[in-house]
């Protein structure tokens, strides 16, 4: 818990989770506030709204995953990064989208996954130093 009297650090350098997949180096780029709020306009077009004015559903779930991986995803080509295109991503299967997904909505700061990184300051919302990994 923090005092008003505690200074909060930040930074504005972007964050990078480096990880394999089928072997091959990958980048995972934390979105910046612009691609973050793109990110965010296209999900909300999707949600449908009830006749009493609230959320009541979504109207499609297609490429939601992926798009925010195709958002954030770099292949290491040499000493190239190179966007992964959406349409390869959805290609994968429904368990490496899955895992991709929630590491790219933490390190974003989005959904469930971005509440428990930023929960009490703390990288993965528990006490200790399991997150700075």
């Amino acid at each position: 818990m923090t005092t008003e009297t505690e200074t909060q650090d930040f930074t504005v350098d972007r964050e990078e989770k480096p990880l394999t997949i089928d072997g091959d180096a990958h980048v995972l780029i934390e979105l910046d506030g612009r691609q973050r709020d793109k990110y965010l306009t296209r999900i909300n077009k999707r949600v449908r709204i009830g006749p009493d004015g609230k959320q009541n559903g979504m109207k499609t779930f297609d490429g939601l995953q992926a798009s925010l991986i195709a958002a954030c995803l770099v292949k290491i080509e040499g000493d190239k990064r190179v966007p992964v295109p959406l349409e390869i991503i959805q290609n994968w299967p429904a368990r490496t989208i899955d895992g991709v997904y929630k590491l790219a909505q933490k390190l974003s700061a989005l959904g469930d996954e971005g509440k428990k990184k930023t929960k009490d300051g703390d990288e993965d919302g528990e006490d200790g130093d399991e997150g700075n990994d």
